[in-house]
C-alpha cells in the first residue's frame, strides 16, 4: 500500500496526517494485531537534528506524566525502515481547538458552556504539571485537543517537545513557543533579536495561557497588527511590550504606522455575557499583567463555581444567564440581576416567577435556556434586547482563490451568527408564551388564596359579633365584651373594603402575540449550511492549487451562490425576523405591563387582607374573653337562681297536704312526693312573682269566689294569698 509506515507494533499512512509542527507530524495509526486506533508522532530533519538529550527529555517527561486531561503516551518504538523514533499516543478524534476555531459556527469565538470546560479541563491539567515541576513551553490551540465529539468530552495538553523540568526557583534561556502565543520578553528576544535576558521562569506559560484563552473566546488573536503578526513583527512587539497594565487586546488598521487601539473588554461580536464575561476579562488581564499559579488556580476555581441562572426579562424580552457563585441566596441573585439589567434605581415592586410559583426565598439551580425564572415588573418598558450580530461582508470582483476563501469563511461565519440570532429569538419566542401561562398561573393561585383568606377573616368576625350582641342582649357584657364589640366594627369596616377591592379586580386580560415565521431558524441554519459547504470546496480548491478553467468556472458559480445566500439570508432576518419581533415585543411588554400591574394589585390587597387576618387571631382571644366572661356572669347568677329556687319545708308540707286531702296518699311515695315538689318548683317562683304583682287583684279574685281557707287543692294553693306573701 503507498504510504504505509509502520513500526514494530504499530501501522499508519503517510496521507492520514493528522496534524503538523516545526519538529514533525501526526498521523492516524492502527495497532497491527488489533486494529486500535492510536495517533503516531514522527519527526522531520528539524526534529531529528536536535540534541540527543532534548528528544529524550520529551519522552521522558511522556513516561511520567498520566492524567485525564494530558494525550496519553503509549510508548516509543522505531520506524522499520528509517529507524527513527516515533511516539505512539491515544488518539482525540475531536480536533485541536485550533480545528475548532477554524469552524465558520466558531469564528467569533466559543459558547459559555464551551469555554468553561476548556478553561477547566486545561487548568487540570495545568495544576498536573506544576505539581511535577513541569513547564510546557508551547501552549497555543493547536496543542490542546479534543478528545472525541460525544458530550462526555474533554480537551488534553498535547506536544510536549519544548517541554522540561524547571522547579520554582528555576529559570530557563533557551527559546521555545509559537510566536502569537510567546510571552513579551520572550518575543523581543526570539523574534526582534533584543537584549538576551537573564531568564524566564514557568510563568511565561501563564501569558500564553491568556492568549489562548482570549482566542478560544473570540475567534481572534489578542494583538492584531495591520497585515498580520507575521508581517509586521515591529508592531506586534510593541503591543505586547507597551501594553497598558489591564488591556486585553491591541489592533491596527489602515497601514502600518496606524494609532494602535487599546482595549480593555472582549470585542461586541464576543457572544460571553453578564458576570461570565467579567470574570474570563479578569482572568486574560491578570495573566496578562502577571501573577502566580496560585493565584490562576483560584481565579479558574471561582469561573468553574460560577453557576447560571437563566432568566427572562419581560420588559426588554431578554433571555440571559445570571452568573452566580454556588450557594448563592435569592438575594445575591437579585444582586448580580439589578447589574445585568442595569437598574440605576427600582421604583416599583418587581417579582421573581418559576414553574408557575413566586420565587421567595429558594434561589432554584436547575434552570435552563427552556425553563427560566421570569423577571417581571423591574421596569415598565424597555426597549427590545438585539444581541449584536455580525453583517456578512460584501462579496466584490473575483481578486484570488486565498482571498475567496477567507472572505468565504468571513461570509459563513457572519452567517452562523445571523442564524445565532435568530434562534435566540425563537427562543425569546418560546419564553415569553412560557411566561405569559406562569405569571397567569402566579395571579389565579394568589386570586384563590386571596379569597381563602378573606372567607376565613369574615368567617371570624361574624363569630365575634355572635358573641358580641349576644352578651350584649343577655346584659352579660362586660370590659372584654365591650372592647369585642368595638373591634369588630373597626374590623367589618376593613374587611368590606378589601372584598370590594377583590371584587372590583378585572380577568387577565386575554391576548395573542405577534408570531415568527414558522421554522425561520431552520431556515437560516440551512443557509448557513449551505454557504459552509462552498467554503470547503473553495478551501480545498486553495490547498490543490487548482485553478483550470473548469476549477475556475466552479469557483465563480460557488462565488455567485455564496452572494446568494448571504442575501438570502440577510433578508430573512431583516424583513421576516426582526420587525416582526419588535411589533412581538411591544405586545408582549404592555401586556406584562398590566399584568405586572393587576398581580402587584393582587399583592397589596393580599398584604391588606393578612394584616386584617393577624388582627382577626387576636379578635379570636378577645372573643374567647369576652366568652369566659359571660360565663362567669352566668355562674353568678345561676348560684344566686339555684339558692331561690331551692325546694323549702314549706312547699314540701304543702304538696304532701294537697296529696293527702286529695286521697292520693296511697298510691304515692315520700320520693314520688319529693320529685313533684322539684318538678313544680321552677313553676311556683314564676307562679310567686306573679302573685306579688297582682296581690290585689288575687284577693279580689279569692272574695268573689267565696273560697274558704279549709278547702285546699292544687289550683288554691296556686293563688294562696299566704304563698304568696311568703315569697
Amino acid at each position: 500500500m503507498a504510504g504505509l509506515r509502520s513500526s514494530e507494533t504499530y501501522q499508519w499512512l503517510s496521507s492520514d496526517i493528522l496534524g503538523q509542527g516545526a519538529t514533525g507530524g501526526v498521523y492516524r495509526g492502527w495497532t497491527k494485531d488489533t486494529g486500535e486506533p492510536v495517533a503516531v508522532k514522527t519527526f522531520n530533519s528539524v526534529g531529528l537534528q536536535r540534541p540527543q538529550d532534548v528528544q529524550n527529555r520529551e519522552f521522558d517527561i511522556l513516561r511520567s506524566i498520566n492524567h485525564p486531561n494530558i494525550v496519553r503516551m503509549f510508548c516509543v518504538e522505531e520506524e522499520v525502515k528509517t529507524n527513527e523514533p516515533c511516539i505512539i499516543m491515544e488518539l482525540c478524534t475531536g480536533g485541536s481547538l485550533y480545528n475548532v476555531l477554524e469552524e465558520p459556527e466558531y469564528i467569533y469565538g466559543l459558547k459559555e458552556t464551551d469555554l468553561k470546560k476548556l478553561i477547566k479541563d486545561v487548568t487540570s491539567g495545568m495544576s498536573y504539571l506544576r505539581e511535577k515541576d513541569i513547564i510546557h513551553r508551547d501552549i497555543k490551540p493547536g496543542n490542546i485537543l479534543l478528545s472525541d465529539k460525544s458530550d462526555d468530552s474533554c480537551w488534553k495538553l498535547t506536544d510536549f517537545g519544548a517541554a522540561r523540568m524547571l522547579h520554582p526557583e528555576q529559570q530557563f534561556q533557551s527559546l521555545y513557543g509559537t510566536e502569537e502565543y510567546l510571552h513579551p520578553s520572550m518575543y523581543q528576544r526570539a523574534v526582534l533579536n533584543g537584549k538576551k535576558n537573564f531568564g524566564w521562569d514557568a510563568t511565561v506559560d501563564l501569558w500564553s495561557l491568556a492568549v489562548t484563552f482570549y482566542h478560544a473566546s473570540t475567534g481572534f488573536l489578542p494583538f492584531r497588527p495591520h497585515q498580520g503578526p507575521r508581517k509586521n513583527q515591529v508592531t506586534m512587539g510593541k503591543m505586547t511590550k507597551d501594553r497598558p497594565k489591564g488591556a486585553i487586546s491591541a489592533t491596527q488598521s489602515g497601514s502600518v504606522t496606524a494609532e494602535i487601539v487599546w482595549s480593555t473588554d472582549l470585542p461586541k461580536t464576543c457572544r460571553l455575557t453578564g458576570q461570565f464575561r467579567r470574570s474570563i476579562v479578569n482572568l486574560i488581564a491578570t495573566l496578562m499583567d502577571g501573577c502566580t499559579f496560585d493565584d490562576y488556580f483560584i481565579m479558574t476555581g471561582d469561573i468553574e463555581g460560577l453557576v447560571p441562572i437563566w432568566t427572562y426579562d419581560c420588559s426588554s424580552s431578554r433571555l440571559f444567564p445570571v452568573y452566580v457563585p454556588m450557594h448563592s441566596t435569592v438575594a445575591h441573585y437579585k444582586q448580580y440581576l439589578k447589574q445585568e439589567t442595569k437598574e440605576i434605581k427600582k421604583q416599583k415592586q418587581d417579582f421573581l416567577i418559576w414553574n408557575g410559583k413566586l420565587i421567595d426565598s429558594i434561589l432554584p439551580k436547575d434552570t435552563n435556556i427552556d425553563n427560566s425564572i421570569i423577571y417581571l415588573g423591574a421596569s415598565e418598558k424597555a426597549n427590545l434586547h438585539l444581541p449584536h450580530t455580525a453583517k456578512p461582508p460584501k462579496i466584490g470582483k473575483f481578486s484570488s482563490i486565498d482571498q475567496d476563501t477567507q472572505l468565504g469563511r468571513v461570509c459563513c461565519g457572519t452567517l452562523y451568527d445571523i442564524s445565532k440570532s435568530v434562534q435566540y429569538f425563537t427562543q425569546v419566542e418560546i419564553q415569553a408564551e412560557k411566561a405569559k401561562d406562569n405569571i397567569t398561573k402566579v395571579i389565579e393561585h394568589g386570586l384563590l388564596k386571596l379569597q381563602m383568606i378573606q372567607m376565613e377573616m369574615v368567617n371570624t368576625i361574624n363569630n365575634a359579633e355572635k358573641v358580641a350582641n349576644m352578651a350584649d342582649s343577655l346584659n352579660l357584657i362586660g370590659p372584654s365584651g365591650r372592647r369585642l364589640y368595638g373591634a369588630v366594627k373597626g374590623l367589618f369596616e376593613q374587611a368590606n373594603t378589601v372584598i370590594s377591592q377583590r371584587a372590583q379586580l378585572e380577568a387577565i386580560p386575554e391576548t395573542k402575540f405577534p408570531e415568527l415565521p414558522r421554522n425561520i431558524y431552520n431556515k437560516t441554519r440551512h443557509c448557513a449550511h449551505e454557504a459552509k459547504e462552498i467554503y470547503f470546496h473553495m478551501k480545498r480548491r486553495r490547498a490543490n492549487r487548482s485553478s483550470s478553467p473548469a476549477e475556475m468556472a466552479c469557483h465563480i458559480g460557488q462565488r455567485q451562490r455564496l452572494e446568494l445566500h448571504c442575501n438570502s439570508l440577510i433578508a430573512l432576518f431583516a424583513e421576516q425576523t426582526f420587525p416582526i419581533m419588535k411589533k412581538r415585543h411591544l405586545a408582549t411588554s404592555e401586556w406584562f405591563k398590566e399584568v405586572a400591574k393587576f398581580l402587584r394589585l393582587v399583592c397589596s390587597i393580599k398584604a391588606t387582607s393578612q394584616t386584617i387576618a393577624r388582627e382577626c387571631d387576636q379578635l379570636v382571644d378577645l372573643t374567647k374573653q369576652t366568652v369566659t366572661e359571660c360565663k362567669t356572669e352566668l355562674g353568678k347568677l345561676r348560684n344566686s337562681d339555684q339558692k331561690e329556687n331551692q325546694p323549702t319545708d314549706k312547699d314540701h308540707n304543702l304538696v304532701s297536704s294537697i296529696v293527702a286531702e286529695k286521697g292520693l296518699g296511697n298510691n304515692l311515695t315520700t320520693m314520688d312526693i319529693e320529685n313533684i315538689a322539684s318538678l313544680v318548683q321552677g313553676e311556683l317562683l314564676t307562679i310567686r312573682q306573679i302573685i306579688l304583682q297582682n296581690h290585689s287583684l288575687i284577693k279580689t279574685m279569692k272574695l268573689r269566689s267565696n273560697v274558704t281557707s279549709s278547702e285546699h287543692d292544687l289550683n288554691d294553693a296556686i293563688i294562696d294569698e299566704t304563698i304568696g306573701r311568703e315569697v
